[in-house]
């Protein structure tokens, strides 16, 4: 799955789009409940379908480890999916950007996911490997709930729309309660991609209302997101109008650190990511800044994460370990994006 090599629409401010489906089975509406037996079923029928028609199954090895965890980290899976402790499995469609992961709290979870500002793509993409499930297993539905699922939020609809925002003036402009406010008039959730960060993402994601329209409510959706970049944009206007030279020095200061550092922590690469993030976003003079695109940063979020780091460095025992195989994976993908 290649969203976090390229840029999409939108990419200043747009990192992902995904849509998801959820699905439990009319037989087994709560798998955690259901028969064993009922569940090899499933799984006997289903892995075969999915390789028939292009998905490649992804090794996973038992119990909650580094390995499950980086995929989370991907948004390839949910965190309850990490300690799943039934039967699971990841499949990747690479060509089609799918996830489908079985098993968990909701026995099937399909996404699709893109990068930049893509939520109706996703959703067409999604809704097709959706229908190509529903073809062959009747999914467990009441006429009076919708579709049933172990989320409160997803049950009724069982889909979600959802994207990874960069929104830097949130917390400059101290306009962050104002936004959710906007957001929340449509049902839709806004909140930090990671607490406690200095990263400055955040991820939006909406569950329409039970029996309401799937396609308008990613229409109104993918409207809140145009609202909220061009609010964003304007902002940042602004303030790089009053703070360009620090603006534009701060970038370099981040590029020098991340390129040069033998040691750095998780919050230390979102910061400094943050600060070439918003100086790629404002500053029309190219020239003027590091060498770094945002399809780089992307893969740096993706890959710079706690549990990616220690899944890809047998070497990492410890925090310190940590930081410095981190560092070794900053260097390695920025000195390749100076290449190409």
């Amino acid at each position: 799955m290649s969203w976090f090599t390229s840029e999409g629409k939108s990419p200043h401010h747009v990192i992902l789009s995904q849509t998801r489906y959820v699905r439990n089975l009319a037989s087994t509406p709560f798998p955690q409940k259901a028969d064993q037996k009922v569940i090899d079923r499933f799984f006997e029928k289903t892995e075969p379908l999915l390789v028939k028609n292009g998905f490649r199954k992804e090794s996973l090895p038992e119990g909650a480890l580094p390995e499950v965890a980086a995929f989370a980290e991907k948004s390839f899976i949910d965190r309850d999916f990490i300690c799943c402790e039934g039967r699971r499995a990841l499949f990747f469609n690479e060509p089609c950007s799918l996830a489908v992961a079985l098993g968990g709290s909701d026995l099937i979870n399909i996404r699709s996911l893109l990068a930049g500002n893509a939520i109706s793509e996703t959703r067409n993409i999604a809704s097709g490997a959706e229908a190509l499930l529903d073809r062959e297993f009747e999914f467990a539905y009441s006429d009076g709930l919708g579709y049933i699922s172990s989320s409160p939020a997803l049950c009724g609809s069982g889909v979600e729309f959802s994207s990874l925002l960069y929104l830097p003036s949130l917390k400059i402009n101290k306009n962050a309660e104002e936004v959710r406010y906007q957001c929340a008039v449509i049902g839709a959730r806004l909140f930090p991609f990671i607490a406690d960060s200095n990263s400055d993402l955040y991820l939006l994601s909406l569950s329409p209302a039970p029996f309401s329209s799937e396609t308008l409510a990613a229409k109104t959706f993918g409207a809140l997101i145009s609202k909220m970049i061009g609010d964003e944009e304007r902002s940042e206007r602004i303030i790089f109008a009053q703070r360009g030279k620090l603006i534009t020095e701060r970038a370099w200061r981040a590029y020098g650190i991340l390129t040069n550092a033998r040691m750095l922590s998780e919050n230390e690469l979102l910061s400094f990511s943050s600060d070439l993030r918003f100086a790629l976003a404002v500053c029309e003079d190219t020239a003027s800044l590091p060498p770094v695109k945002i399809s780089a940063l992307n893969l740096l979020l993706a890959d710079g994460l706690n549990s990616s780091v220690i899944s890809s460095d047998s070497k990492c025992k410890s925090a310190e370990d940590c930081d410095c195989a981190r560092a070794r994976t900053v260097h390695k993908t920025l000195a390749s994006d100076q290449a190409s």
